[in-house]
């Protein structure tokens, strides 16, 4: 048997090959130039490409965002979470304020969607209780800390409180009340100690972390919704 030539554009693998089982069969004969040609078969068989199926997106906001959503495969989720939707609202975790609570504020950072997209975490303890009374997630400007402000409950606001120099503090913060002062006074302990906690239980607050919220909305759902079963922890141990 001849060696074939090869044809022009074909693979010289393959020719090379062919040539091995010609000699083959002129050697050893059709056993051997059988075994030639199953793995000739085995390297000119194109390769198939894996068929990937997507899960659909569940978040509303961002199904509604897609372009044609009408035409989107799936059935969206409803907004919101079983689990959030069945906790008490954030005030009715907390205890009875008194005269001479204290309070500590604090602010952690954090992103959505990527590291240059940073949402930080306003906090407000009660030092008595170590329950969160209050919280805020948005920028690091006064804005935010304005509307942290806005949400700490009425009793709470004539008690004394502490923070670290950042300028937001002092521009919305009463003077009579509160008090600017360094990590190391102490006075901050108690805030900077339920930081490691928050980070220890929630990845999207570690510094070096590879867990995060793709939309806002879900960073705030599962903010709140430790929150609210940390301070519900302590209203039990208490009761």
């Amino acid at each position: 048997m001849k060696s074939p030539t090869p044809a022009h554009g074909a693979p010289a693998q393959i020719w090379s090959k062919m040539a091995k089982i010609a000699t083959a069969i002129n050697n050893f004969g059709a056993k051997t130039a059988a075994k030639w040609a199953s793995s000739t078969r085995k390297i000119a068989a194109p390769k198939r490409k894996k068929s990937r199926s997507w899960p659909p997106i569940g978040n509303v906001r961002a199904c509604g965002a897609l372009p044609g959503f009408s035409g989107f495969r799936g059935t969206p989720w409803p907004s919101g979470s079983k689990k959030v939707k069945t906790q008490p609202p954030l005030k009715a975790t907390l205890l009875p304020a008194e005269p001479d609570d204290i309070l500590e504020y604090d602010e952690m950072w954090s992103f959505v969607a990527f590291r240059k997209n940073k949402r930080w975490l306003w906090t407000v303890m009660c030092r008595r209780t170590r329950q969160i009374i209050a919280f805020a997630l948005g920028d690091r400007s006064a804005q935010t800390c304005r509307r942290l402000w806005s949400r700490i409950p009425e009793e709470y606001r004539t008690c004394a409180s502490f923070s670290d120099f950042w300028e937001a503090y002092q521009e919305v913060l009463p003077a009579e009340t509160h008090q600017q002062v360094g990590k190391d006074s102490g006075q901050l302990n108690h805030m900077e100690r339920w930081n490691c906690t928050l980070r220890q239980w929630l990845g999207r607050f570690t510094r070096k972390t590879l867990s995060f919220s793709k939309v806002d909305y879900m960073h705030h759902l599962v903010t709140r919704w430790f929150i609210v079963e940390y301070n519900l922890t302590i209203q039990r141990s208490f009761t």
